[in-house]
């Protein structure tokens, strides 16, 4: 009986993949940014939502390239503070980004900033909207993940416009996972149910949707610029459809 008991906790212990175990101490592994770090100095705050800044209507702003640059704080033991770096893997952020984005007509690219961008300059609000401007995007996104503890996460960053150089809305999302998964035991990794229980999946997700109820409400207030023929412009001949190859009495005719 004993022994037969000892192979059904076995078979159920392999079967989950994923033991629970005594979590060490939790230490954070970077430092969170402030929001007048992603405001350039701005005064701006959001508790869990997002908010817009921009209140009269705008125009032209859509269609539109979306940059996004994500910063943390390099943690340098020998520096008196903490640098704010860019924290970018631009393949797979490439990826992931334009998924979430994909069903926007309105967004046309989504596409993470490079530190090769940057040109050696120091990475601030102001350079990266000169380097966003210099690639021709419409808007910048300027975000940063934090791990409050073993469960909570949080995301929070402001979006601009890079026309403009002004603030469009602030986003922060916040997670909190009573029972996280352990990424440190290789058995829950490809877990069902383990990126439910990641604080940082999870917030990502929430942070992602709520960049997309944000671009939908700025959408909703932007109206599209009209294209008209230019001032003066007259056909200098009758407009024939193109025939081609062109036969030598229609040249004649034409010119």
């Amino acid at each position: 009986m004993h022994a037969k008991l000892t192979l059904i906790v076995l078979a159920a212990v392999i079967g989950t993949g994923c033991v629970s175990k005594q979590r060490v101490e939790f230490t954070p592994t970077s430092v969170e940014l402030d929001w007048d770090v992603l405001a350039g100095g701005q005064p701006v705050t959001v508790s869990q939502d997002y908010r817009l800044i921009v209140s009269e209507r705008t125009q032209g702003m859509f269609p539109s390239s979306l940059a996004v640059a994500r910063l943390s704080a390099d943690e340098d033991p020998t520096a008196t503070e903490a640098a704010v770096v860019l924290d970018m893997e631009p393949e797979v952020d490439f990826l992931s980004w334009n998924s979430v984005f994909d069903d926007f007509r309105s967004i046309s690219e989504v596409f993470p900033m490079n530190i090769m961008a940057m040109d050696g300059a120091e990475v601030t609000v102001n350079t990266l909207l000169n380097a966003s401007y210099s690639l021709r995007a419409g808007m910048l996104l300027v975000y940063s993940e934090s791990r409050k503890s073993i469960h909570e996460a949080q995301v929070k960053g402001v979006l601009y416009s890079v026309p403009a150089r002004r603030m469009l809305a602030a986003i922060h999302a916040d997670a909190y996972i009573e029972d996280p998964v352990d990424l440190d035991d290789s058995r829950c990794a490809g877990s069902p149910s383990a990126d439910m229980r990641d604080p940082r999946l999870v917030c990502v997700g929430q942070f992602e949707a709520k960049m997309r109820d944000c671009l939908l409400a700025l959408m909703q207030n932007d109206d599209p610029v009209k294209a008209t023929a230019p001032d003066g412009w007259i056909p200098d001949r009758e407009i024939e459809p193109l025939i081609w190859p062109p036969s030598e009495d229609l040249f004649r005719r034409r010119w």
